[in-house]
């Protein structure tokens, strides 16, 4: 399952990212019985970063491509 979403700044910083990464976390466990959950984000979007880290995320690494 892949997520990816872009808000217009206008709904910056209303609580609409990670709402919505919650409820897809909360699917992934509870409705599919998945047993991990990764994300990805570009490392310079720290909003991302910090959204991820929010709905219970951690950082692992980061990938040098």
């Amino acid at each position: 399952m892949t997520l990816g979403y872009r808000l217009l700044r206008r709904f910056w910083r209303q609580g609409l990212a990670s709402e919505g990464a919650r409820e897809l976390i909360r699917h992934a466990f509870d409705d599919l019985g998945l047993s991990r959950v990764f994300a990805e984000t570009m490392a310079v979007n720290t909003a991302s970063r910090a959204t991820m880290n929010s709905v219970g995320l951690h950082y692992q690494r980061t990938l040098q491509m």
